[in-house]
C-alpha cells in the first residue's frame, strides 16, 4: 500500500469543502461538494484552482465564496445541479446524499 504524499493532500486540500478547511462540524454534504469539484473537473479536463497553491485555494473557498466557474458549455441540467445544489456556498443547501443527484 501506498502512503499518500503531499502532493496528494494538496490535490486533496484543494477539492476541501470550506467546513473542512475550517476544521467545523460537517456532515455527508463535504463529500458532496467534493464530488462537485471531481465532476467540474471531469467536465472540463482541468484542474481546479490550477494557478494557486493548495493554501491560497483554501483561503479563496473560505474568505472569498471562490468555486471553480461552470462552463457555458456544460448541459443545462448538469449546470443547475453543480451551480444550486453539489457546490453551493451554503452547506445546508447541498444534496445530502448522492443518490438525490439523480431524483
Amino acid at each position: 500500500m501506498r502512503k499518500e504524499g503531499k502532493s496528494e493532500r494538496k490535490k486533496t486540500r484543494k477539492r476541501a469543502s470550506e467546513e473542512m478547511i475550517q476544521h467545523r462540524p460537517y456532515t455527508q454534504k463535504v463529500d458532496i461538494y467534493s464530488f462537485g469539484i471531481v465532476l467540474w473537473e471531469l467536465m472540463t479536463g482541468m484542474l481546479s484552482f490550477q494557478n494557486m497553491t493548495a493554501i491560497q485555494a483554501a483561503f479563496a473557498v473560505v474568505n472569498r465564496n471562490v468555486r471553480p466557474v461552470i462552463p457555458n458549455d456544460f448541459l443545462p441540467v448538469l449546470c443547475e445541479i453543480m451551480t444550486r445544489k453539489v457546490i453551493m456556498l451554503v452547506s445546508e443547501m447541498r444534496y445530502m446524499v448522492n443518490p438525490s443527484l439523480i431524483a
